[in-house]
């Protein structure tokens, strides 16, 4: 019947048709490995964590001085081709990648959606994967007339100790004349990296178009 259809094409003899089934196969497999060795487990945040997070990311004493934050603290003001509900929409589902995957700097996190109202608003702890050192992400957004809309997002460290250190929010506090950069091992300034993470992977599995119209000066390497 084949040959019937195409008088140019020879119908497949066994040995090519278990081929090919072996190579879809195997294809199959490499995608599931690839899939599971990207994935990772969800975040355990610690109890003690969950308790101090909520406070230090309010006071958030890592930012009181103005010349000391610049070192650990990014952000961006964006104009983006779509509503406010549709931006944050990507932006949630960006954040849900990250919660899963070991991609960049904040697949190496433990992240965690602090709060949103799905429309405008959204704050994400990222916690460091052992001590759980917090830094925060938070986007505003607002619908502009054309139908487009505006945002800014940040992301800084919340404090000089780890909120698994009891007290954290109140010795942080103490002491926000210490000097600490929000970067890892490896002069990567881990703040940076998650606005442009975000920006990138909204702009690349969303197509919405951003713009940045304005950055905070470049405080680190990149």
């Amino acid at each position: 019947r084949n040959c019937a259809r195409d008088p140019f094409r020879l119908p497949k003899s066994n040995a090519e048709s278990h081929n090919e089934a072996e190579t879809m196969a195997a294809s199959e497999k490499n995608d599931a490995v690839e899939t599971a060795a990207t994935t990772k487990e969800p975040a355990a945040i610690s109890c003690l964590s969950r308790v101090q997070a909520p406070m230090q990311a309010s006071l958030r004493p890592g930012m009181w001085l103005p010349g000391c934050r610049n070192i650990r603290y990014y952000s961006e003001n964006w104009a983006l081709g779509v509503n406010a509900e549709v931006a944050m929409k990507a932006f949630l589902k960006t954040v849900k990648y990250y919660e899963e995957s070991k991609d960049g700097v904040m697949g190496k996190e433990k992240i965690f959606m602090a709060s949103t109202d799905e429309k405008s608003f959204a704050k994400v702890y990222c916690f460091t994967p052992v001590v759980e050192y917090l830094d925060v992400v938070e986007i505003r957004l607002s619908d502009q007339k054309d139908g487009k809309s505006s945002g800014a997002i940040r992301s800084f460290s919340s404090g000089f100790y780890p909120t698994t250190c009891p007290g954290a929010p109140f010795f942080s506090a103490l002491c926000c004349l210490c000097p600490f950069a929000g970067a890892d091992g490896n002069n990567v300034f881990l703040n940076n990296e998650r606005v442009k993470e975000i920006r990138n992977r909204i702009i690349k599995k969303d197509a919405i178009l951003i713009d940045v119209t304005k950055a905070t000066e470049k405080c680190s390497c990149t």
